[in-house]
């Protein structure tokens, strides 16, 4: 499922909008949400505390998950900090965002199994549960 964020500046910069999106044909985008901000209540020190940014605009109809809101935070304080823009678009494709995960989860995985194969851990943990399970089949005789 694609989505994306839209965040606009009002004319008297008073406001932000942001506007949430999901894709139900190719391309083709329908609004789930509006929220609008007054700027005057949204945190003064936007880039050393996102978290109290994300805070202030995950709302009851909004809520998108921790990583998105944390881009859609990024993409408003720069939006806040240059003046002569007025509108900016957060795009997200979530097949794209599990596909990428999962290289990187594959990636550690294997790094791991190579680390654990060099330092020699594979054999002293094959060798420790053989020896639990020859232990308990003694036990049980």
């Amino acid at each position: 499922m694609k989505q994306k964020y839209v965040i606009s500046k009002n004319d008297d910069n008073t406001s932000i909008s942001i506007a949430e999106h999901s894709e139900v044909d190719k391309d083709v985008f329908a609004r789930l949400c509006l929220e609008t901000f007054l700027i005057e209540d949204l945190p003064k020190n936007l880039k050393n505390n996102p978290e109290e940014l994300i805070g202030t605009f995950r709302t009851r109809n909004m809520f998108p998950p921790l990583d998105y809101a944390v881009r859609i935070a990024d993409s408003l304080s720069q939006l806040l900090a240059d003046d002569t823009r007025r509108i900016v678009e957060v795009k997200i494709d979530d097949k794209a965002e599990i596909t990428e995960r999962r290289a990187v989860a594959e990636k550690i995985a294997a790094e791991e199994a190579a680390r654990t194969l060099k330092n020699g851990e594979l054999d002293s943990i094959l060798d420790s549960d053989a020896a639990t399970a020859t232990a308990s089949k003694t036990k049980g005789k």
